[in-house]
């Protein structure tokens, strides 16, 4: 191959996330985040997630054996190339299928690359075009606050909690020669082609041993930027001083409100704030059986997640807002009473998807007992019935 020039303006940045990425090591796959508990014993023994443990087998099953003589798998395909990403998330077969499609599928193509400009803050994340046409969102690099494997600890949180809002994130290995190969097969594999460019600059700083592992999500077509009342007090006093937040809250139609509350629960006890717009993406769902169309919040570009530092304890939305989806509200719920559960099934769930351990985050049950907290005390002020919107209005 060729011996691309090493000299680059962003010198720096890169050295940054060279060093950072060392760290991915220590921080999720070091032996000593098992707490010795092995794979079998991870799981909760809650009948809680019996759902969402038999896609997991259902997964495994169609990555076991993916290959076009597959029936089952085959059959899956077929009935799901026919609907939305959101309709994946909410359909078993075809989440299971989406993430089979992700671990295994040929890629052919490269798409967008965000390559390494530091003024945009990009990590070299690239889209993955696969022979069946579907496309992969691929994190190979990250800095010690958005490593790639926070994508799968937000992904499958949102997965065992319930909300549905994520598109599937799963680490997966490539072979620098895998990337290379498939550029070249596109056009001339040269220090003068940008992607290829951007591939041995990406290897120099992320690869290791010849290889990219990094996460790999889902692309979900037909986003659009979204823009969601404030979620932190910080920024509720920057961008609507003065304003009341339930008075707010109250001006708003019920469907309305039941979606940004429900996205904006599962970003706080994932401690993603960020201000108003910012990594907010909607996705408008057609109308159906009766049902008018509606945007919904999707969460995507969820490497900030962070479990292990305290959140806001006052947050506007919960505290404040006090309205909420009785979905929303069930979910919520469950996590609060079934915390230590909750914890085994997703540190299962994450080195089922990752490969790789976490302690249990003592800072994600302080947030979920302050959530439900919030909204109680919301019921107490205000009733139930003015704060909990029934499923016949919104549901996930």
């Amino acid at each position: 191959m060729f011996e691309f020039v090493k000299v680059s303006p962003h010198k720096p940045w890169l050295d940054k996330i060279f060093h950072a990425n060392k760290g991915r090591y220590a921080t999720y796959y070091a032996p000593s985040l098992s707490d010795g508990i092995p794979t079998s014993s991870m799981q909760s023994n809650s009948r809680n997630w019996v759902r969402q443990r038999n896609v997991l087998e259902l997964y495994k099953r169609l990555s076991g054996n993916y290959n076009s003589g597959n029936a089952l798998l085959q059959s899956i395909q077929n009935r799901c190339m026919r609907l939305s990403e959101f309709d994946w998330i909410h359909d078993d077969e075809c989440r299971a299928w989406w993430m089979a499609v992700l671990h295994n599928e040929q890629v052919v193509d490269i798409g967008i690359m965000l390559g390494f400009t530091p003024s945009e803050h990009k990590l070299g994340a690239m889209q993955l075009i696969f022979s069946n046409g579907m496309k992969g969102w691929f994190k190979p690099c990250g800095l010690s606050d958005e490593y790639p494997e926070n994508e799968v600890v937000a992904s499958a949180f949102d997965f065992v909690m319930g909300f549905q809002r994520s598109p599937p994130a799963l680490i997966r290995n490539i072979t620098v020669d895998t990337l290379r190969q498939v550029i070249w097969k596109k056009g001339v594999y040269s220090p003068f082609n940008s992607k290829s460019a951007i591939i041995e600059q990406t290897a120099r700083i992320c690869s290791s041993k010849g290889i990219f592992s990094g996460a790999i999500i889902g692309w979900w077509t037909g986003l659009k930027d979204g823009k969601s009342l404030p979620k932190t007090m910080k920024y509720w006093d920057k961008y609507m001083p003065g304003i009341d937040v339930r008075e707010t809250r109250m001006k708003l139609p019920d469907i309305v409100n039941a979606e940004e509350v429900h996205i904006h629960l599962m970003l706080y006890l994932l401690n993603i704030l960020r201000i108003p717009g910012k990594n907010e993406f909607v996705f408008t769902l057609p109308a159906r059986e009766g049902d008018p169309a509606r945007q919904i919040f999707v969460g995507v570009d969820l490497d900030r997640a962070n479990l292990t530092i305290k959140a806001p304890a006052v947050v506007p939305t919960l505290c404040l807002g006090c309205v909420m989806g009785n979905h929303t509200f069930e979910i919520l719920k469950k996590a609060a009473f079934s915390s230590t559960a909750l914890m085994n099934e997703l540190r299962y769930f994450w080195r089922e998807l990752g490969g790789f351990n976490l302690p249990p985050a003592k800072e994600l049950s302080g947030r979920i007992e302050r959530a439900y907290d919030c909204m109680n005390d919301c019921i107490n002020l205000y009733k139930a019935e003015n704060v909990i919107i029934p499923d016949e209005i919104w549901v996930s």
